[in-house]
């Protein structure tokens, strides 16, 4: 080959590189390395691990009042039963409710659909506390009926259904 082709080859391949650099260096900044996608991999499932311990160890029940529910966002404010028997008036007390989140695990017991619970309803909910959350894992929902003596009397369903 003469040395003015071996040149221009060469200068050809020169140009050609500047052209496929950028693109090439743009590609590779994207894409996460393999040792990242394993060190997260591994991350969520020590989260995940961590909650379900704090399920299984932490979990606790509460009684009380509902004072409002989101199925949007997935939040019930609950008034425990101790708060309200201490309290004079019951007005007042919205601001001590705690609030709860439930999800598509959610047992519902009482009830079939959440849409069946509403602002006064009384709950027993069993929880867990994960990352600063009371995370609701039943819903127990006693509704009163009248007997032959018309008086109220717990209504007792099975457990089973969830929030969906």
């Amino acid at each position: 080959m003469k040395p003015l082709h071996l040149l221009r080859l060469l200068s050809l391949l020169c140009a050609l590189n500047l052209m496929l650099a950028p693109r090439l260096l743009l590609a590779s900044s994207n894409a996460q390395p393999w040792d990242e996608q394993e060190a997260e991999r591994n991350a969520q499932e020590e989260i995940t691990s961590e909650e379900k311990s704090a399920a299984e160890e932490l979990s606790s029940s509460v009684y009380g009042r509902i004072t409002s529910i989101d199925p949007n966002i997935k939040v019930l404010s609950l008034l425990s039963t101790d708060e309200v028997e201490n309290k004079e008036e019951e007005d007042d007390d919205e601001d001590a409710a705690q609030d709860y989140h439930f999800t598509s695990d959610t047992t519902l017991t009482g009830i079939d659909d959440l849409s069946d619970l509403a602002p006064g309803d009384y709950v027993t909910l069993e929880y867990y506390t994960f990352r600063d959350k009371n995370r609701i894992t039943e819903i127990s929902f006693d509704k009163p009926e009248e007997n032959e003596n018309n008086t109220p009397e717990a209504k007792e369903k099975t457990p089973g259904v969830l929030v969906g």
